[in-house]
């Protein structure tokens, strides 16, 4: 199926990691980002030899460059500057690097395209098959991994392990459904049965996880996917209304919700909290509200690590106001990088949103990029720091790989559709 010359050591680094970074991420999601980072390094290895490094020009990366000015600035506010500028570093330069390389990506042949969607076809099956494994054995496979394998006792079994893992594959489904556009639109009769039989288990599997953001990001990629469609044109506009809205609801109710009337009222303990957590982080956001308290400043922002007192103890000991993040990622940029910050923010994700309408021209396509990336955003809105390493990775691997199916794209690395470029 590929010849010699074109397994290249970049392209074999690639399929592994497209092969087996489900399967990881199951028993550890945060090797995501040494798996991505190797790639990275190996493709711009490549690009140098190549000449083919390019710096593509549009809205969106012109957006991309200024939000990474404006975080990099809020460093010197920065409750902590010096960790601030570190974990700066770690975000932003995989951003940039990944920018940097994609065209590399541009000269991926088509047979290479077919191995790594068979890849995903196994990959992702294999995962959820993990999962089950996993659940109904009480953790064997991860007791045997941590016990045998790295030499750290097994100390008890729980699902919420799993949950990176679940998060992964709610976003990479979506890399899988772009990978078989093609196969879709040439035998849709003969693929989709498999797809929405794969769609309905990965339900199942994220169903019986305690993952709340894995399922409501898997269920936001169901309904922007249906949406855009159907209604190419209306259901992206309507996205981008629904999330500029979204930020500015977030923005105004936040500070003002009252968490005390959320308790005992049968809602899962962990939301509960969530609920404070976005309360104290709106609030705060409040007193530094254009320039925020700086970048990676969550962790440190004055009263966040006090616990939160309740006379019946509806949560759990040791509950905080402000842990290492707000589980949000509109309310932690908000937080971190002010009104500044947030405006760049929801201008990326508006551009990026206008890149995909004009650029993916193939309706499933389109459709399943947009699907990825509402995913995303589901789970972002929920879980996480915005700018953990391992989750940002996630976002760039699964873009990097929905990239290289648009029509148009490879073989065509110096002409890159979406803006101008600059060879170097």
């Amino acid at each position: 199926m590929i010849s010699r010359q074109h397994l290249t050591i970049s392209f074999s680094l690639l399929l592994l990691a497209t092969f087996f970074s489900p399967s990881v991420s199951i028993f550890s999601g945060l090797a995501i980002a040494p798996f991505y980072s190797i790639v990275i390094v190996a493709l711009l290895i490549e690009g140098l030899r190549k000449n083919a490094l390019v710096v593509p020009f549009n809205s969106t990366i012109f957006l991309v460059v200024l939000f990474t000015l404006w975080a990099f600035i809020s460093g010197f506010w920065a409750i902590d500057m010096d960790q601030a500028f570190l974990e700066w570093a770690a975000t932003f330069l995989i951003i940039i690097l990944s920018i940097v390389v994609s065209g590399v990506l541009g000269y991926l042949r088509k047979t290479q395209l077919e191995v790594l969607t068979l890849a995903l076809m196994i990959a992702i099956p294999l995962a959820i098959l993990l999962i089950a494994i996993e659940i109904f054995s009480y953790g064997v496979l991860d007791s045997f991994f941590r016990t045998h394998l790295f030499g750290r006792p097994f100390q008890f079994f729980s699902i919420q392990h799993y949950n990176r893992g679940a998060c992964f594959l709610a976003v990479i489904f979506w890399v899988l459904v772009m990978s078989l556009s093609r196969k879709i639109r040439q035998n849709a009769g003969e693929v989709m049965p498999w797809l929405i039989a794969l769609a309905i288990i990965l339900m199942v599997a994220l169903g019986r996880l305690e993952s709340l953001s894995a399922k409501v990001g898997f269920g936001c990629g169901l309904i922007a996917f249906s949406a855009v469609l159907f209604a190419p044109k209306i259901g992206i506009r309507l996205l981008q209304v629904a999330i500029v809205l979204l930020a500015i609801a977030e923005v105004i109710i936040a500070p003002r919700v009252q968490p005390i009337d959320y308790v005992n009222k049968g809602l899962p303990l962990s939301s509960v909290h969530r609920i404070f957590i976005w309360h104290f982080a709106g609030a705060k956001a409040q007193e530094e509200a254009f320039t925020g308290y700086g970048f990676y400043s969550s962790r440190d922002i004055p009263g966040g690590k006090e616990a939160i007192q309740l006379p019946n103890q509806s949560l759990p000991e040791g509950s905080v106001y402000l842990p290492n993040h707000t589980h949000n990622s509109i309310l932690q940029v908000w937080l971190e990088l002010g009104y500044v910050g947030l405006a760049l923010y929801i201008a990326i994700l508006l551009s990026a949103l206008n890149w995909i309408a004009r650029e993916v021209r193939a309706p499933i396509q389109q459709a399943a990029m947009v699907a990825m990336l509402m995913s995303y955003l589901g789970i972002s809105l929920f879980a996480f720091n915005v700018w953990q390493e391992w989750w940002v990775a996630t976002g760039l691997f699964a873009f990097m790989l929905t990239r290289v199916y648009v029509d148009g794209f490879i073989e065509n690395a110096p002409n890159m559709r979406g803006g101008k470029t600059l060879r170097w």
